[in-house]
């Protein structure tokens, strides 16, 4: 019997939306519903996605992030982080694991069928590492996988066609940025593009047709066009329980949340923070106080606290520049109050690092 490929197409998407997607597809294969399922797709401009196992706050500089307005979310997938955009075309693959094969052999045929992909279009590449696909020694996808309960894998690529080096340079904290020049330097001799590559360019319609050529002769299947609206309807309740929320962003790693209330008095009266840290991140606060009438900062504090790391200076910073409060919070004094409000929490050694940089460990 002919197993059918259906393939899914979509552009612009949100990463809350293009994640919770991707899960729904890989159910719908788990259970049956679909024999094996491909879905070629961009992200907008742009978001910002870690690996299921990183530490949001040690790989992404969240408040350069926030200023830029970028998305900003976590794979079900592993690997590393990456920014990905209309220059990137992502890949999602889900198949089902009726035999229990181990994942480093389903990544392999994965790659071996993007690589057939991009040979189509005179591009020679092939697996180095564990999960990166190279042209000679530069880096032109990263692969990730995860295998769902129902049943199913999903694996993931993400294919540069284009990437703006020193947007990623900006909002990836990886400790060489702090060098910009030189970093975007190595960054252009690490990786490569399909525009570099492919004399005279590839768009993206060429690069679809040959992904869906490969995959289907990869898994010996017929394609189909896939219901994208049913899926949709499917994927609604997984973006709101799961890629909607604050515990999905900050649970690799360090993933207890921990509340508190520090409270701070002024001229005006006492103003109360109810503030939620997770992985030495604040991702939630809130401002309340006893004052007698509305006061411009207690907003802007608000905004001003959230995605801060919980250290002095940042906090200090970060304090300082809301204006309608100088005069009178002691900036230097409230950063502490809320650092001495939490006490440090150990972790288990978590994976660091782009998708672009060897793998370093940091508690």
């Amino acid at each position: 019997m002919t197993n059918t490929l259906s393939l899914f197409y979509d552009r612009d998407v949100g990463a809350v939306q293009g994640l919770a997607f991707d899960e729904a597809m890989t159910e719908a294969v788990g259970t049956g519903s679909l024999d094996a399922a491909l879905r070629l797709y961009s992200y907008r401009d742009h978001v910002l996605l870690i690996g299921r196992f990183q530490r949001v706050e040690a790989e992404l500089d969240l408040l350069a992030a926030k200023g830029l307005g970028m998305d900003v979310n976590r794979r079900p997938t592993g690997g590393g982080a990456i920014m990905m955009g209309s220059g990137q075309l992502g890949v999602a693959l889900a198949v089902a694991d009726t035999k229990s094969l181990p994942a480093k052999v389903h990544l392999l045929a994965f790659a071996e069928a993007l690589a057939d992909a991009l040979r189509a279009l005179g591009i020679e590449a092939s697996l180095r590492g564990k999960n990166d696909l190279c042209v000679g020694d530069r880096k032109i996808a990263g692969l990730g996988s995860y295998r769902s309960t129902s049943g199913a894998v999903l694996l993931h690529a993400s294919i540069l066609m284009g990437i703006d080096i020193d947007l990623m340079c900006s909002v990836l904290k990886i400790p060489a940025a702090k060098y910009a020049d030189s970093f975007a330097r190595s960054m252009q001799e690490r990786i490569t593009t399909l525009q570099e590559e492919v004399d005279g360019g590839c768009d993206r319609g060429e690069l679809c047709e040959a992904l869906v050529g490969a995959f289907a002769k990869s898994l010996e299947s017929v394609t189909c066009s896939g219901d994208n609206e049913s899926l949709k309807v499917e994927s609604a309740p997984i973006a709101t329980e799961r890629y909607s929320t604050q515990e999905w962003l900050f649970s690799g790693g360090r993933n207890t949340a921990e509340g508190a209330d520090v409270s701070y008095r002024t001229s005006l009266g006492t103003i109360v923070l109810h503030l939620v840290v997770q992985g030495g991140i604040i991702s939630k606060a809130s401002v309340s106080a006893d004052f007698l009438e509305n006061h411009a900062g207690l907003n802007q504090l608000e905004s001003a606290l959230t995605y801060v790391p919980l250290v002095p200076g940042s906090l200090r910073d970060r304090i300082t520049a809301v204006v309608p409060f100088r005069g009178l919070v002691d900036a230097t004094g409230l950063a502490a109050s809320i650092t001495q409000t939490f006490e440090d929490r150990e972790s288990s050694p978590i994976r660091i690092g782009s998708c672009y940089l060897e793998e370093e460990f940091a508690r």
